[in-house]
């Protein structure tokens, strides 16, 4: 990577333009690399100006487009969420809005059912505290050119279950920023789009970025291309609206994104235009929650980060586009980074770890690598490890089987516990007090919460202030799923392979059986047929998952509706089994082998219900 000596300055970045843009370029040059990337922009502002907006590779790589910072518009994804937290902090400045009023005081036509004793509280849905199940992947988005439904119909139609206790634990969900954008659309008496562009938009002068879905003629022509991972490259594929704006449904160019950063470095004032007063401003760069007092949160929608040990605030966001913000008020620079291919999402990050590894000066918790120190402790580890999974998942439709494969083990070992999330690796911890552990030569931080019992309930990271692990409980485990589906699947085959040999081989198998007795012997590899059969479906649907965040096609439709009827001849098969043994039907060997797998389509028959796979649930 190339690193460029007249960058730093105490610390800092040189006020030299062309020094910045060495050290991006170099960066950038090092990720399109390693990377499969397409087209990117950044720019970077610092002490109230604008330092640097460049792109990167190409918009279109069928034309040749390249991408230009201030005309290429990209999705903000996720970061549009910013917006929607500093409309709704707008309005709690004009005392149109109480942070701490029940959602439901400002909500005509939804109501939040009553699930827990407290309410969900606006600042909940800053926060990601409200507790809603993550929203469901079919129909999260609609292709290009389609109609979206207006925002108070999409939230009647995802209103998500209530599966936590609101302000207690971290859960991120789309669902309560766009509830937050129906809020700011009933108090203001407009619609989220058009407050977005007559309160922020226009004073700032971000006159590339729009929130409005379809895009107006004016932006179309110049939409960034997406793309995705193929077998050969980079495939192009289709920009995706989301059906809940508010929180993910803008566009803008990294030059307009320029403007934002800097109004909100500046406490809320860009030039002449102000967005948010002095003390508004400065109060939503403050943390508003957190799990533990040594762990990073939330600050009024930002996410809190620590780099060289010293705070910053981000947001990132996914969906045909890949993009990150990040300002450092204490230092005033941030930067904004957009990427067209899914490379994007892992090359932020290494670009966020280098621009401010370099940026920051190294503050006290900078210098805390190296060994932890443990301290003495009573606490049980045993009640520690275990299985956790992301407490972001869906409990009511088919994207709840995403948690079976989002979980990770924590092991004890020699003294230090040892955690395996996927994409990161080992990592070994040592309790510093009670529940709290560092990170073994490194900068992280684990703390525990635990139940009335003593023992773990959930788990929370430093480096994923975004995310919270709940304790995975045992019916739910990846083990006890992957060994009753291999189970099942042994029985599967040997059923499809005894069926036919039955028929050959069994004397009491011909003609002279009943019609009723000849169905019977062959309802449990009929429904090991059909259960393969939609298997094989939900496979050939999950290789193409944006198709699926579309909506679900016949073949999936059929599949999961073939599942009921597998279930009913899974239940039959028992049911006959118990017959087959009271009448002293076939050897007992044949009764055996029936009875297992009729007994194993049962339990996958619980396994794909549990998942919200048995029949058509979204």
């Amino acid at each position: 990577m190339l690193l460029v000596s007249t960058l730093l300055w105490g610390g800092a970045l040189a006020a030299a333009a062309e020094g910045i843009e060495a050290f991006v370029d170099g960066v950038m040059a090092d990720h399109f690399d390693r990377f499969d990337i397409a087209g990117a922009a950044v720019t970077v502002v610092r002490d109230g100006s604008v330092v640097l907006s460049k792109g990167y590779g190409y918009a279109d790589l069928a034309t040749g487009d390249p991408v230009d910072p201030s005309t290429t518009l990209f999705s903000t994804a996720s970061v549009a969420k910013l917006f929607t937290w500093t409309a709704v902090m707008q309005l709690v400045e004009r005392g149109e809005i109480d942070l701490d009023a029940d959602v439901n005081t400002y909500l005509s036509a939804i109501a939040i059912p009553d699930t827990f004793p407290e309410p969900i509280r606006v600042r909940h849905l800053l926060d990601h505290t409200a507790g809603f199940e993550d929203s469901p992947v079919v129909g999260l988005v609609a292709p290009y050119g389609a109609d979206v439904p207006d925002l108070e119909t999409a939230l009647l139609r995802w209103l998500p279950r209530r599966v936590w206790p609101p302000g207690e634990t971290i859960a991120y969900n789309n669902y309560g920023a766009a509830l937050a954008g129906q809020i700011v659309a009933e108090v203001s008496g407009r619609s989220w789009e058009e407050y977005i562009e007559a309160y922020i938009l226009e004073p700032l002068g971000m006159t590339r970025s729009s929130p409005r879905q379809p895009l107006p003629a004016a932006f179309t022509a110049d939409l960034v291309t997406s793309y995705v991972n193929g077998p050969e490259g980079l495939v192009e594929t289709p920009f995706e609206y989301t059906t809940i704006v508010p929180s993910g449904g803008m566009i803008a160019t990294t030059d307009d994104m320029a403007r934002f950063m800097l109004a909100h470095l500046q406490h809320g004032r860009l030039g002449d235009a102000r967005i948010l007063d002095d003390a508004t401003a400065r109060r939503m760069h403050t943390q508003s929650f957190s799990h533990h007092p040594s762990l990073p949160g939330n600050a009024y929608g930002f996410w809190e980060g620590s780099a060289n040990g010293q705070r910053y605030l981000y947001h990132g966001g996914d969906t045909s586009s890949y993009t990150k913000l990040v300002i450092v008020p204490e230092h005033d620079v941030g930067f904004y980074v957009a990427y067209n291919s899914p490379d994007g999402s892992v090359a932020r990050e290494a670009f966020t770890q280098a621009f401010l590894e370099q940026v920051l000066p190294l503050g006290d918790a900078g210098s805390a690598r190296g060994e932890a120190q443990a301290a003495a402790t009573s606490v049980d580890f045993g009640m520690l490890v275990g299985t956790y999974g992301d407490t972001r998942m869906s409990v009511s439709t088919m994207a709840k089987l995403m948690g079976l494969l989002a979980t990770f083990p924590v092991t004890s070992e020699d003294g230090l516990l040892v955690t395996h999330i996927p994409r990161h690796g080992e990592q070994r911890w040592v309790e510093t007090e009670p529940l709290v552990f560092a990170e073994i030569a490194g900068p992280g931080r684990l703390v525990f919460r635990t139940d009335d019992g003593g023992r773990a309930s959930h788990v929370f990271f430093s480096g994923y202030p975004e995310l919270s692990f709940a304790a995975t409980p045992w019916y739910e485990r990846f083990e006890l799923h992957a060994a009753l589906f291999v189970i099942w699947l042994a029985a599967a085959l040997s059923a499809l392979v005894a069926w036919p040999l039955f028929g050959r081989v069994h004397p009491g198998a011909g003609p002279g059986q009943s019609p009723w007795t000849r169905i019977g012997r062959r309802l449990p590899a009929v429904a090991s047929l059909l259960y393969l059969v939609f298997i094989g479906i939900l496979l050939l649907a999950l290789l193409d998952f944006a198709a699926l965040e579309i909506g679900v096609g016949p073949p999936l439709a059929a599949g999961l509706s073939l599942t009921l009827l597998a279930g009913a001849l899974s239940i039959g098969s028992v049911l006959y089994a118990a017959h087959a043994w009271r009448r002293g039907m076939w050897s007992t060997l044949e009764r055996l082998h029936y009875s297992f797998v009729a007994l194993a389509s049962v339990a996958l028959m619980w396994q794909l219900h549990h998942w919200n796979l048995l029949g058509i649930r979204v």
